[in-house]
């Protein structure tokens, strides 16, 4: 059947509104109520943009569907929603909003804040005197796999029913309420819960509009209160990240701090036991001892004949040595110290002290030169001998 806009000619007596969040169901209901092809979506994109009739007819009665985006859309703002909704409920040439049906999905397992935000608006917008003439209904019963499953969608669907906080009052202040199984049967028995259709008073927003703009009504209050809440529920957000970040460098600044002064100490630590291995290194040479010629050794080691001459006794380099020779010796008593004449090169004789009956003689003859050390006897001998 093709969906048949109302004319002025031919008004629909009644028209009801559907309400609730993105994807609870509502072009669902349509399609498997009336048959018409109502785009279902499937998405977390709404397929409703703006508010559609669906005209079809309900135990002989012309009845009107009226599909509305969801004020949780992901394309329009939510004041763009309730602009839509006023526009079609202050109509005057379309058919009058008698009855509202409110959709929540039952395998939600918690009602969310958009959940929470379309009812408040659904609550404004109605307001309390027009209660008796909304129906709550829950959807998806058909999509629940097993008993498991369904034992928990009743325990939600008691605490919705029961507690203020959700259904509970509306509940106790006349509101129906019916579970949708996706199929016409359970759709049509939705629709025959409503009464006295022509007795429904008119809808809260209606009569707010009559005296006053948009924004100034219940239903616009609750949108910019939602609107605040976001807003202070970001900047606390942005407050909590811009804290975390501070904390982060904090953090991060005494970590680098404490590194510092970690490579300060090892730096310390290195140079203090550079420093003690130097030390101990100083101290180690200073008590060696100094390292200075033997007793016998140095410059006398090219002189190969020397000692003592004792009483009686006596040194001699050999006659015909064709080199250099050196003779040390002491004369004691009788003792006498000589050098060959016939020596071709230089000889010299180094003694100490001369002592009583003791000579020292040079060969007048001797070729090359001759020296001789002593005492002052031994002088005057060789000088009275030569």
């Amino acid at each position: 059947m093709e969906p048949t806009h109302a004319e002025p000619r031919e008004l629909p007596h009644f028209a009801i509104l559907l309400l609730g969040a993105t994807g609870v169901g509502k072009s669902s209901f349509i399609f498997r109520t009336t048959g018409q092809p109502a785009e279902i979506g499937h998405g977390v994109r709404s397929c409703t943009s703006e508010c559609k009739d669906w005209s079809f007819k309900h135990d002989g009665k012309p009845l009107t569907l009226i599909d509305t985006p969801g004020f949780d859309d992901t394309s329009l703002d939510d004041m763009e929603i309730l602009a839509s909704i006023a526009s079609r409920v202050e109509a005057k040439n379309l058919p009058r909003i008698v009855g509202v049906i409110y959709f929540h999905r039952i395998t939600d397992k918690r009602l969310t804040g958009m959940s929470r935000m379309n009812l408040q608006i659904s609550r404004a917008m109605c307001g309390e005197q027009f209660y008796p003439h909304i129906i709550l209904v829950t959807t998806m019963w058909n999509t629940i796999p097993n008993e498991t499953v369904m034992n928990e969608a009743t325990e939600r669907e008691k605490q919705l029913l029961q507690l203020p906080a959700f259904w509970g009052d509306m509940i106790a202040q006349r509101c129906k309420y019916e579970r949708f199984f996706g199929t016409p049967e359970s759709g049509i028995q939705i629709l025959t819960l409503f009464q006295s259709l022509d007795k429904a008073p008119p809808l809260h927003i209606e009569a707010e509009l009559r005296v006053k703009g948009l924004k100034d009504t219940n239903s616009a209050a609750v949108i910019l209160e939602e609107r605040r809440r976001r807003e202070r529920a970001r900047l606390e957000e942005m407050e909590e990240l811009r804290e975390e970040e501070e904390e982060r460098l904090r953090e991060e600044m005494a970590e680098r701090a404490r590194l510092r002064e970690m490579k300060e100490l090892m730096e310390k630590e290195e140079e203090r036991r550079w420093e003690q291995q130097y030390q101990a290194t100083v101290g180690q040479r200073s008590s060696q001892p100094a390292r200075g010629p033997t007793a016998g050794a140095g410059s006398d080691h090219n002189r190969p004949f020397s000692g003592q001459s004792h009483e009686g006794s006596s040194r001699y380099p050999t006659g015909n040595a064709p080199g250099r020779g050196a003779n040390r010796s002491q004369s004691r008593e009788g003792s006498s110290v000589y050098t060959t004449a016939d020596a071709p090169g230089r000889v010299s004789s180094r003694s100490g002290q001369s002592h009583e009956d003791s000579d020292g003689y040079t060969t007048g003859g001797a070729q090359g030169r001759g020296s001789s050390r002593s005492g002052l006897g031994f002088f005057i001998g060789s000088f009275t001998r030569n």
